[in-house]
This record gives structure tokens, C-alpha cells and sequence, in this order.
């Protein structure tokens, strides 16, 4: 019972155990650990506790949890599509209480699997989380959707993402995709830091969490300070303008003032005070 979250960019978290059992005269622990909405591109690292782990036909070869051929722990991630299959080694567990529809399509998750050992897990069961690349997105600079943490292009997304589904559910005619490809540019231009490497100026990281505390707007002003973005909606159609210098297109004279100036002169000190006490 928990809200849904989008991951954009690239991020670490933990998950949502949907399901835990155990089997085997106890000696088995399964978890079902669901993190986020899918479909996402992939699970990049894996931790138990705070150690990275290292996965090998579906093994954990990392100490404590794989020592001399012995393996204490197994795990497979599913990245949310919507044609992924339910998790085989469920059906084999727990037969009749986990069936061929228990999929979790849409949703990005893990199944880990546990061999009890009083030396490995001496201290409980590890805290598992894992750096997450978050939702594809559509780049109309090139017609191609793929995973990219562009600020732009993951507010495009956002805006996009219909309203049921978390977004804010805006149609393609109230995309300006010529200015989002302006923007997107901008973001990714490489901006020299003080030690002499550089990073593209804007990128855009975290988890949106799909509840009553964050409405689209709410979430949508967040995700504009990954870019210190302003969102103008002139004429029914959204506009980006992330922070940048940008050349000048006017210039202001006197010609376009619509009165003569006015001068407010600075107030004398003495009428700055209403009571003096000693």
C-alpha cells in the first residue's frame, strides 16, 4: 500500500516489498521488492546494505553472499514493461498463491531470494536498493526515445505523461517542440567547472511520487529547478525557458516609454524617524 514513483534520470532508492515468504522449512526468504513505474532502462548497481553487489546468472557472487561456490543470495529484476513475464521461480515456491498473473506489469521490481546462514546474515536481512536509469524519453531533436536525464526532455515527458498516470497530460498540440529542441541544447551544453573538467549545464535526477501530496503542478515546479526553467503557457501551449544568457532581440529606448520619467528622490534622514527617546 504504497504510492507509485516515476524515476527521471538516474538515482538510488529502495523499494517496496510487495511479498515475502518463506519456504523450505524456513530456510528460504523470498521478497517481491517493487521500486518504481516501469517501463525503466535499467537496474545499474545493486546494493545490500550499503555494498554494491555483483550478479552472475542470477547470483550473488559478492561476499559475504557468495564465498567458495556457496551462494547465499539470488535475485532478478524486471524493468516494468508491459509484456514482461510473472517471475518463474515464484510459480515453483508457491505454487497456487503466486500464479501466471501475478506479473507486475508497469511496475519495476525485484524478486531476491535468501539462503538462510547465521554467519552472512548475522545482523538481519540486508537493506537492499539500487541505482535506478529512470524512464526513456522522446527526443524530437532526433525522432528516437531512449533514457536520457536532459532536463528538457524529461519535462517534455512529464507534460506529456497523462494526468492519470501521475503527468500532467497536456496533447501534442500543446508542445512547442521547436522550443523544447532550443532548450534541450541548452542543457546540454558543456560547462567548464573550476577544476578544468567539464558536465553538461543541465541534468535532471530523482523520483516524482505519485500521490495526493504532489499534484502536477506542485511536481512540475520541481522539476523546473533542475534547470532554473520557467514554464510560460501563452495561447494553449507550453513553453520552456531554462535559465541561460540569451542574445537580446529588442532594445529599450525612450520611444517605447508610454509617459515622461519620474523621479522619487531618496527620503532626507531626519524623516526617516518618528520618535527619538534617550
Amino acid at each position: 500500500l504504497a504510492p507509485r514513483r516515476i524515476v527521471y534520470g538516474k538515482t538510488r532508492l529502495g523499494g517496496t516489498v510487495a511479498f515475502i515468504g518463506a519456504s523450505n522449512n524456513n530456510s528460504l526468504l523470498h521478497m517481491i521488492i517493487v521500486f518504481c513505474e516501469g517501463p525503466i532502462d535499467a537496474f545499474e548497481t545493486i546494493y545490500f546494505n550499503d555494498v554494491p553487489v555483483t550478479v552472475e546468472g542470477g547470483l550473488v557472487t559478492t561476499a559475504p553472499y557468495g564465498v567458495n561456490g556457496l551462494y547465499y543470495a539470488a535475485l532478478d529484476t524486471f524493468l516494468g514493461t508491459e509484456t514482461q513475464p510473472v517471475e518463474s521461480a515464484m510459480l515453483t515456491y508457491f505454487p497456487g498463491q503466486w500464479t501466471e498473473q501475478h506479473r507486475l506489469r508497469g511496475c519495476a521490481y525485484m524478486y531476491v531470494r535468501l539462503q538462510w546462514d547465521t554467519n552472512v546474515f548475522s545482523t538481519g536481512l540486508p537493506n537492499v536498493s539500487a541505482v535506478i536509469r529512470g524512464q526513456k524519453v522522446y527526443d524530437p531533436r532526433t525522432g528516437t526515445t531512449a533514457w536520457s536525464n536532459n532536463a528538457a526532455l524529461c519535462i517534455r515527458d512529464y507534460l506529456l505523461r497523462p494526468f492519470n498516470m501521475g503527468g500532467v497530460g497536456a496533447g501534442p498540440l500543446e508542445i512547442d517542440d521547436d522550443n523544447f529542441i532550443a532548450q534541450a541544447n541548452i542543457c546540454d551544453e558543456l560547462v567548464t567547472l573550476s577544476d578544468g573538467t567539464s558536465e553538461r549545464r543541465y541534468t535532471l535526477n530523482g523520483v516524482l511520487q505519485m500521490d495526493s501530496a504532489n499534484s502536477p503542478q506542485t511536481t512540475l515546479e520541481a522539476m523546473l529547478t533542475s534547470c532554473a526553467g520557467m514554464m510560460p503557457w501563452t495561447g494553449g501551449v507550453f513553453y520552456l525557458l531554462v535559465g541561460a544568457w540569451r542574445t537580446p532581440t529588442a532594445t529599450i529606448t525612450d520611444d517605447v516609454l508610454i509617459g515622461p520619467l519620474k523621479v522619487q528622490p531618496r527620503r532626507a534622514l531626519r524623516e526617516q524617524f518618528n520618535a527619538i527617546t534617550g
